[in-house]
């Protein structure tokens, strides 16, 4: 059974080691390889330049329960829909510094290949964060430190949605593939998101 780790520095965070027992650990390797020999055979990237692919179901309901072992920073909305999706960042990629936008209010990560690669860095900064215009980003100047949630396999990293909570990622020389999940709000949602074609139901109980 997974342990749940929580941090403050330089914001609130989850982490779980070892989190999928063995059994559903190597259904997840199997998954990986297909999701890597799809990457390769398929040259679409994402603007931010990493490739993803949405899924239609819930293959990892065993993260809902997590965003409950952290203080809230909002009370859960009303809508609430899960949407995930396989990504993939080509090697030597680095994401560009974001926070998560106002819809998604809960953010899981299940780090899968390769062995050894960069984890999630977070960063300490003030700069104000909007969902439009020009506060959507924000440079790695600005930062005043950041700190990496080393990379495990079988290992989750998860927050709660809050202001300034800027984060990025990066890949070493292979790609670096991971499952990202979050609990999105719909009336939040930004029209022309990808995610309106991709959203889960999802039993209240894992969020009120």
């Amino acid at each position: 059974m997974y342990s749940v780790d929580i941090s403050y520095d330089p914001w609130q965070y989850l982490t779980a080691e070892n989190f999928l027992p063995p059994d559903r650990w190597e259904e997840f390797q199997r998954l990986a390889v297909i999701e890597m020999d799809a990457y390769r055979d398929k040259d679409r990237l994402t603007p931010s330049g990493k490739w993803i692919r949405w899924l239609d179901e819930d293959i990892l309901p065993e993260t809902n329960v997590l965003h409950k072992e952290m203080e809230r920073f909002r009370e859960p909305p009303k809508n609430v829909k899960k949407i995930m999706h396989w990504a993939v960042c080509p090697p030597n990629y680095t994401m560009p510094m974001h926070c998560d936008y106002d819809a998604r209010f809960f953010t899981s990560v299940l780090y899968v290949s390769p062995p050894k690669t960069f984890g999630t860095i977070l960063c300490k900064n003030d700069s104000e964060y909007g969902d439009y215009g020009d506060n959507r980003n924000t440079s790695f100047e600005s930062n005043e430190y950041e700190l990496e949630v080393p990379w495990k396999t079988n290992k989750v990293f998860a927050f709660n949605n809050l202001p300034k909570a800027w984060h990025y990622y990066k890949a070493g020389d292979e790609p670096r593939l991971c499952l990202q999940s979050f609990f999105v709000d719909t009336d939040k949602i930004v029209e022309g998101k990808e995610e309106w074609d991709h959203l889960i139901d999802i039993d209240s109980k894992y969020y009120s």
